[in-house]
């Protein structure tokens, strides 16, 4: 592949990396020390952390309760979180390990991230964006907690690299690597299953045979199969659902119903006062999952509501309204070093900016985009719609932000030579007029 003339050299890429890391590193561990050792006041944080301490003890999957089985959380926390908790202890140090961890992984999703822009572009286009996943106070306040999203996005970064690499240079162990990544990341959030489809449409785009790559789509489907079988089968066993995702939605799914345009009468308070009636008179309101499914099935019954009164405000919210107001939420889950959200909100925003000149600035300057470009912005664009049935929350954002960060980085790259072409052609202007 032509490097642009603007590219580093391996060496000059490596010790950049080297500086970013090394910076994203320390980031993270001020972020961290700003909170104490132990449970903390973040809802999720504290129900990842005792759902690795029960696992790690009981081999159960639990969140609010400790001694009971719960569909609310994939099996991929507790796992992670367990193992660490089985070599340090559930204790200081267990904690502490923890958490430079998730300051690793953090930074494996920058390294994930340059390897990206390295393949789609250049290796400086890969230095940026790994700076910005590295450096963004966003991802450092992120990262310094125990959130699904820190694992998650990294999986899902070198997940699409080892797969898109392996189109364009088949290699077994490289595709392997990439399945594990989906399985691994499916363990976290079902929106994983959004990955493949994208790889999909990209070979059928290449017009690459089907006797290629169809027994590697079988190869992934079988094992994909075989790692959450088991995990189906119990939830089928504890919450009567035969699925490998979590079952904690409906809130969020009912919540969406009262945002966009045109949406049936009625709010989110009364609907909770009916639901909660209706669980206290039927003896189930103790039943969390059961209240949960509850809001969801309402949820459905006012969307279909929608459609039947304003299908056009429905359109509108769900392919225009909801999308943007998403994507336009960077996650910053606490205050980090005294970084105000306005400030972390205005750089996300520059980012948006940076990355839809980088998505069109080849096609404005008439270069021919690399093998694969526009794969991580389709994969962008259904992590944005799929979510649009419920309540637009910064949270949901959060796994789309590196490849945000991708684009922008590329759009810098691309904006580096047009910015020294204009400078050498007002030099030679002047030099011209002094002569």
């Amino acid at each position: 592949m032509n490097r642009p003339p603007f590219d580093l050299t391996k060496k000059q890429a490596v010790w950049w990396l080297v500086v970013i890391f090394a910076l994203g590193f320390v980031l993270r561990v001020f972020a961290t020390y700003e909170w104490p050792m132990g449970i903390n006041h973040f809802s999720d944080d504290n129900g990842y952390l005792n759902s690795g301490a029960t696992f790690l003890k009981t081999g159960y999957v639990t969140y609010a309760k400790p001694n009971v089985p719960s569909g609310v959380l994939g099996p991929g926390m507790p796992i992670l979180l367990g193992m660490i908790f089985a070599v340090f202890g559930y204790q200081p140090e267990g904690l502490m390990a923890s958490h430079v961890a998730f300051a690793g992984i953090g930074l494996l999703t920058a390294l994930g991230l340059y390897l990206l822009g390295a393949l789609l572009h250049s290796r400086l286009a890969g230095v940026v964006a790994s700076a910005f996943g590295a450096l963004d106070f966003g991802l450092v306040s992120t990262n310094s907690a125990f959130y699904t999203e820190t694992p998650f996005m990294c999986l899902m970064v070198f997940g699409l690299y080892f797969f898109l690499k392996s189109v364009l240079d088949w290699r077994l162990g490289r595709y392997l690597a990439g399945v594990a990544c989906f399985c691994a990341a499916m363990a976290f959030k079902g929106l994983a299953l959004l990955l493949p489809p994208c790889i999909l449409a990209y070979l059928l785009y290449r017009r690459v045979k089907l006797s290629k790559w169809l027994p590697q789509a079988v190869l992934l489907v079988v094992i994909s199969a075989l790692v959450f079988l088991p995990w189906c089968v119990r939830n089928q066993q504890i919450i009567g659902v035969f699925t490998p995702f979590p079952t904690s939605q409906g809130d969020q799914k009912l919540l969406g119903t009262y945002v966009g345009v045109g949406y049936p009468d009625g709010t989110y308070e009364e609907a909770l006062e009916k639901l909660d009636a209706m669980a206290w008179e039927q003896g189930y309101q103790t039943d969390t999952i059961h209240r949960i499914k509850d809001r969801g099935e309402y949820g459905q019954e006012r969307l279909a509501q929608w459609i039947a009164q304003n299908p056009l405000g429905f359109l509108f919210t769900h392919l225009l309204y909801k999308p943007v107001s998403l994507l336009i939420l960077p996650f910053y889950p606490h205050k980090t070093l005294h970084v105000p959200l306005r400030l972390v909100n205005l750089c996300w925003w520059v980012l948006l900016v940076l990355a839809l000149w980088g998505v069109l600035s080849g096609k404005l300057t008439g270069k021919k985009s690399y093998p694969g470009f526009y794969v991580p912005l389709i994969l962008l664009a259904l992590s944005v719609w799929v979510p649009s049935l419920m309540v637009p929350l910064a949270r949901y954002n959060a796994a789309n932000m590196p490849f945000v960060m991708l684009y922008a980085a590329i759009g810098i790259a691309n904006g580096l030579p047009l910015i020294h072409r204009d400078k050498s052609r007002s030099l030679q202007e002047r030099m011209e007029k002094s002569t």
